[in-house]
């Protein structure tokens, strides 16, 4: 052992030496050593240390059914998004309630920097309770399920989802877009039919519905005179906000109502244009027109 070596006491701590030390060298408690009265006699090579045993018995905490325990529980159904304008419908239920919906945060509001506007509202699903149920996505549906059966259904559209993990929830933000566009009409969206004359030339038949009861809401927009027929006129043009979006072909008719007045259908318009929306939290368009 050098003379220069750094010597252990006897403490654990290595100090300087300048003479032959009766204690091990630095490079020796790396290997082990053996002490005689306090003065070295040799080393031997230490055995690597076996892994950690694990503790048996050791397991994760299962906190997936944790959602059983919230408060204020309802059921509700998943309208899963297929194909355009098309949905799949999912129920949720459970004795004491599937879902919880909850009203967005100020803070989150604050902290989003626009994206959120305050009507938002949360709504969490528990995984356990969608086994055969595809998990949600921007763009599907949310419907509560009022107490009372004469009450309509308020339905909300999926912005974005957030998979909890831990087999808990997933938390949907959604905006129910019929409380932003004040959709407070209702209008049946009929189709002209096609038939076949004794010569097989296709002549006009009988109109067939398409969509019935679709929540809306009517316009006017902008117009100016133009010939048409022959003739000058200035068309009426309108535009139709719907509360889902529909496939539909120019020639179309759709025809609108107020709900709370019963006495008749307000007007019957033609469609001669969509528009579908940019953004999932949108709602589509459609542009109408009636000739004078």
């Amino acid at each position: 052992m050098s003379t220069r070596a750094r010597a252990v006491a006897s403490h654990g701590l290595f100090i300087p030496s300048a003479a032959p030390a009766d204690y091990p060298a630095e490079g020796d408690v790396v290997d082990g050593v053996v002490y005689a009265n306090g003065s070295l006699v040799g080393t031997f090579e230490c055995p690597p240390s076996p892994p950690p045993t694990p503790t048996a018995g050791t397991a994760r905490i299962d906190i997936s059914a944790d959602w059983a325990l919230w408060d204020n529980k309802e059921d509700c159904l998943l309208r899963s998004r297929t194909e355009f304008g098309a949905y799949t419908d999912y129920l949720l239920t459970s004795p004491d309630g599937a879902a919880l919906k909850l009203k967005i945060g100020r803070k989150e509001v604050a902290r989003s920097n626009g994206v959120y506007n305050g009507s938002e509202v949360v709504w969490n699903l528990p995984r356990p309770l969608m086994q055969n149920v595809p998990a949600p996505k921007p763009g599907d549906q949310i419907e509560d399920i009022p107490a009372d059966t004469e009450t309509d259904p308020t339905r909300y559209t999926v912005l974005e989802v957030e998979d909890i993990g831990w087999q808990t929830c997933y938390r949907c933000v959604c905006r129910k877009l019929e409380l932003e566009t004040t959709l407070a009409w209702k209008c049946d969206i009929t189709r002209p039919g096609v038939t076949r004359d004794a010569a097989g030339r296709a002549v006009p038949g009988s109109p067939y519905e398409v969509i019935a009861d679709l929540d809306c809401h009517i316009q006017p927009a902008d117009t100016s005179t133009q010939a048409l027929f022959g003739r000058l006129v200035t068309p009426e043009d309108f535009v139709a906000i719907l509360s889902t979006s529909v496939s539909v072909r120019p020639h179309d008719v759709l025809s609108a109502w107020d709900p709370d007045d019963h006495t008749g259908t307000l007007a019957d318009y033609t469609i001669v244009g969509s528009s579908d929306p940019d953004r999932i939290d949108e709602s589509m368009k459609l542009a109408l027109r009636r000739v004078p």
